[in-house]
């Protein structure tokens, strides 16, 4: 067990199943509640600072969630094996798709692909030969 966010909270969380990173997302701080994701590698571990007997993952890096000035609560979360693009769904109805190499830090976009009324309950890819198809799934429609 370890502290993911430092007085906030984890609400989500997906182990990759061909590379050993865990994602997670919660909030560094609840006053804030600006969602943020973070990818740690299960494979490099390391001790506290506070104790050699505690071991944590490495933090690989961290993105913050941003979608206008007000955060809104994450209600689902899809991620790519290849960690080469993660979907984000929203309370308010709005799907945030997030691009680019997620695993190493350089820039990556964050695009809202979809606004709804009713809140995102669930998310899934599917791969294709050629292209990847979003499923977008709310309280009414998918």
């Amino acid at each position: 067990m370890f502290i993911a966010y430092d007085g906030g909270r984890v609400t989500h969380l997906k182990q990759l199943k061909q590379k050993n990173i865990l994602v997670t997302i919660g909030e560094d701080d609840t006053q804030s509640g600006i969602p943020i994701l973070k990818f740690w590698d299960l494979d490099a571990l390391k001790s506290t600072e506070v104790s050699d007997d505690i071991i944590i993952p490495t933090l690989l890096r961290t993105i913050k969630i941003q979608h206008g000035g007000k955060p809104y609560p994450v209600s689902t979360f899809v991620i790519l094996e290849n960690m080469s693009q993660c979907a984000v769904g929203l309370a308010n109805g709005v799907v945030i798709l997030i691009r680019g190499d997620l695993s190493k830090d350089k820039t990556v976009k964050q695009k809202v692909i979809y606004e709804g009324d009713e809140p995102i309950t669930g998310l899934g890819f599917r791969e294709q030969t050629k292209s990847t198809i979003l499923f977008i799934v709310t309280t009414n429609n998918i």
